[in-house]
């Protein structure tokens, strides 16, 4: 999928999160079997690049497409290239892209807490990484250690293999989990599953249209969320803008997804028209046929009296 970048269209949050809102024209390869219906084929091949990454132009730079509305086709026909069956047609629409960049701070929740990094879900769907090196000196990993009892069977047989000899012998295994990562300067400051925590945006790695963030703690204003001044404060209202804008562009592209304005469409409803009034005006001569056959022939009937005698 193809994709240009209207300029001077794109506009972020005021606080610089990393949503973005663009209008964009994409040029889209639609099976042949779409020609039976350009407006579903066109939605159904959007809808499959939802949640996936998307270049934006020629620099590389883009995000993941999180919704669209406003959808519109860019002329009446497409184009077939060379001897591939896809027909190219052009298509503008408003979009949401998710679209960290480095440098910027983030908010996660802890998911995922290991022996070598610690794993972050960022917007309640973006997996994001901070590595060892990455996380202050001071923290820590707390393990758990948890026995195990398991048995193993040895069966020895002789030559003639007349005689088996099963010997049970209980072994202990034990299992060793990072529970945490905890600073031992300050107890309270914890890295732990289900706390959120801020990092800086150090790297975004996409392959096969899914995004990776890597992040540092080593900045200013990161770490465990509790202990940031400012942005613990700031986060329920970002996660309600940005919930809010989700929720308008879902409702916007279920209205007007099935509707794509095209010269197409205005061509076949006038059409339509004209079948109406031409059943309608055939309905009436018809009509006035059989009123003129059915009418009955007035006969006027003489009574006859009876004479007297």
């Amino acid at each position: 999928m193809a994709t240009k970048t209207k300029a001077g269209t794109e506009r972020r949050g005021a606080d610089g999160s990393c949503f973005k809102e663009v209008e964009v024209l994409l040029t889209l390869a639609l099976p042949p079997s779409g020609l039976r219906d350009i407006n579903a084929a066109v939605c159904n091949r959007l809808n499959q690049s939802l949640m996936k990454y998307v270049a934006l132009g020629e620099g590389g730079a883009g995000g993941v497409l999180v919704a669209y509305w406003g959808v519109a086709l860019e002329g009446s026909c497409g184009r077939i290239m060379y001897e591939q069956p896809e027909l190219h047609c052009r298509v503008r629409l408003h979009a949401l892209f998710f679209a960290p960049s480095p440098g910027l701070t983030l908010v996660g929740e802890v998911n995922k807490v290991g022996s070598d990094h610690v794993g972050l879900l960022v917007a309640g769907a973006f997996n994001a990484s901070v590595s060892r090196d990455a996380v202050p000196a001071d923290f820590a990993a707390v393990t758990t250690t948890t026995t195990t009892a398991a048995k193993e069977k040895n069966e020895d047989e002789d030559e003639d293999e007349n005689e088996d000899e099963d010997d049970d012998e209980a072994s202990a295994a034990s299992v060793t989990a990072v529970e945490c990562w905890r600073s031992t300067t300050d107890p309270s400051r914890e890295l732990s599953p289900g706390r959120f925590a801020a990092f800086q945006t150090t790297a975004v790695n996409t392959s096969r249209g899914i995004i990776t963030i890597f992040g540092s703690m080593l900045a200013p204003r990161t770490g465990p969320l509790r202990h940031v001044p400012g942005l613990e404060a700031s986060k329920p209202a970002r996660e309600s803008q940005a919930h809010e804008q989700h929720q308008e562009a879902e409702e916007a592209a279920s209205e007007e997804a099935t509707q794509l304005p095209s010269s197409e469409d205005s061509a076949k409803k006038e059409q339509k028209k004209k079948r109406s009034k031409r059943k309608a005006k055939e309905a009436d001569e018809e009509a006035e046929q059989e009123e003129e056959e059915v009418k009955p022939s007035k006969k006027t009937k003489k009574e006859k009296t009876p004479k007297k005698k």
